[in-house]
């Protein structure tokens, strides 16, 4: 239980990251298209 949940924490902290990151460098398309697409 506790795994999953720190790998469930790991997952959003990387998300909220990934979106910090494409508010920081719109001129991203790949990576944004990679990472929700």
């Amino acid at each position: 239980m506790e795994t999953a949940l720190t790998s469930a924490q790991k997952t959003v902290s990387t998300l909220l990251a990934a979106l910090q990151y494409a508010k920081n460098h719109p001129e991203s398309p790949r990576f944004l298209q990679r990472l929700f697409g």
